[in-house]
């Protein structure tokens, strides 16, 4: 009964059509099952036991070459995959396993496991390859992964590998980011991006920028906090044209030192800190030390799930070296020493001078 849906409660009878060379359809066996068979092309069998490849009674195994599944005839399987899934529905392959974890080995059990082996040479191979192209810009996902305790989870096992790596290359009028995280929880502590590190030289993050008009290794859009030591490079073999400071005392005192408040209302994009604040006007500093003021520059309203919007632009702003103050005002405290050492010295002098004249007086 050719055409009927299945679990409708019929008996499927044993017949063979055709002929097992050149293509053949078996219905029913003793094991009771459906084949569609041909001797090149398109080859599903039912294995009735155990084999050494590991292939156990029950399994259904597909020889072929490409073989295609779609809704209807117009969907041409792709050449370059051994399965091709054509869907209407919500998923093109939907795969499920309720395999118990064997917490010794393996350690995942995978609803779909993708692999590329290749001996052949120095090639990147891809074990899954996702791709989601919409005809409006900006839209689809390459990939979608949820989990319970990790969305995502991998590793590279050869040195100098990737566990991650991420790539925003675009020439449009939006920002690009190669990675993107986002944590949001009221009651716990989130954690847009968290790296750690162990053995050897370790990095929990290492950030690296250059090639652009205005760099940052590392650029932080609010406080910034550290537990160990914020060290900077100082080593001698990397510095040149080394010159004794000098003057740094005149230069001090032509700094103003203020107390403010930052204007956080209007600009709330900025993230800047509350409260009084103690420092300097870069405008002013520049005029006196210019190599401590640098411009920086910040995106305006930055949106990254703006979905492709175009930035509203950068805002520059006078930003100051306040690490770089640090030698000038040690100089500073050394040449005003040296002035205090030459009073005291001269007050010494003096003093002498003062009791000598008072000796010859009582005289």
């Amino acid at each position: 009964v050719i055409g009927l849906p299945f679990n409708q409660g019929w008996t499927i009878p044993a017949a063979t059509i055709g002929n097992a060379t050149g293509g053949a359809l078996v219905v029913g066996n003793p094991t009771t099952y459906l084949s569609l068979q041909h001797s090149s092309i398109f080859t599903p069998a039912l294995i009735t036991s155990t084999d050494a490849s590991g292939y156990a009674a029950g399994d259904m195994l597909l020889l072929g070459t490409n073989i295609g599944m779609a809704k209807n005839a117009t969907v041409v399987p792709n050449t370059a995959a051994r399965l091709s899934v054509s869907s209407d529905l919500d998923y093109g392959i939907y795969a499920t396993t309720s395999k118990t974890v064997n917490l010794l080995s393996p350690l995942f059990v995978s609803g779909i496991k993708g692999e590329y082996n290749y001996a052949g040479g120095s090639v990147d191979g891809v074990g899954v390859y996702g791709q989601a192209i919409t005809t409006a810009a900006n839209y689809g996902y390459g990939g979608f992964f949820r989990g319970n305790y990790m969305g995502i989870r991998s590793y590279a096992t050869s040195n100098g590998g990737y566990g991650v790596r991420g790539e925003a290359i675009t020439s449009g009028a939006s920002s690009n980011y190669a990675i993107y995280g986002l944590a949001t929880s009221s009651s716990v502590s989130n954690y847009g991006l968290y790296g750690s590190a162990s053995s050897g030289t370790a990095y929990g993050v290492f950030g690296t920028a250059s090639g652009g008009v205005t760099n940052y290794g590392v650029y932080c859009n609010g406080n910034g906090a550290y537990t160990g030591t914020w060290a900077l490079v100082s080593d001698q073999r990397f510095k040149q044209n080394i010159q004794p400071l000098t003057g740094a005392l005149g230069l001090v005192m032509q700094l103003g030192t203020y107390t403010y408040d930052m204007r956080r209302d209007e600009y709330p994009y900025m993230n800047f800190a509350e409260g009084r604040q103690f420092g300097f006007i870069a405008q002013e500093v520049e005029g006196i030390i210019p190599e401590l003021v640098e411009v920086g520059k910040h995106p305006i309203n930055q949106n990254p799930e703006g979905r492709g919007k175009t930035d509203d632009g950068m805002l520059e702003y006078k930003g100051m070296d306040y690490i770089s103050m640090i030698p000038i005002l040690t100089k500073a405290i050394q040449e005003q020493q040296g002035i205090i050492q030459d009073l005291q010295k001269q007050n010494e002098e003096l003093k002498k001078r003062l009791d000598a004249v008072e000796g010859k007086t009582q005289n």
